[in-house]
């Protein structure tokens, strides 16, 4: 299932397009899921897959009136992973949870 939603911060209309791709499941499937913290605006959250498994997907959930900043796929000395960041204006930390939906690919 996938939910969005979204606020205009100029108080103007806000177009949002939501699409969802559906398949059958790949061998060795799993979804990986960091819980909500609290931390510094900015500061990238990462979430790489258990050993063997390649990130397919992800997505980042900002709490309050928390903004999304970014939610991207990474590579880091050969580590794939899943990377995020969020801000709120209104404070110097943001609280966010980060999700990664893995898979086997070999």
């Amino acid at each position: 299932m996938w939910t969005a939603s979204g606020q205009s911060l100029t108080g103007t209309t806000a177009g949002l397009a939501v699409d969802a791709i559906c398949a059958n499941p790949l061998p060795g499937y799993e979804i990986v899921e960091l819980a909500a913290t609290e931390t510094p605006n900015q500061t990238a959250r990462t979430q790489a897959c258990p050993s063997g498994k390649t990130p397919l997907s992800g997505g980042v959930a900002g709490f309050n009136s928390a903004v999304v900043t970014s939610s991207h796929p990474e590579a880091v000395s050969g580590v794939y992973r899943w990377a995020a960041g969020v801000r709120e204006a209104s404070r110097p930390n943001a609280i966010s949870s980060l999700t990664v939906v893995c898979a086997n690919l070999t």
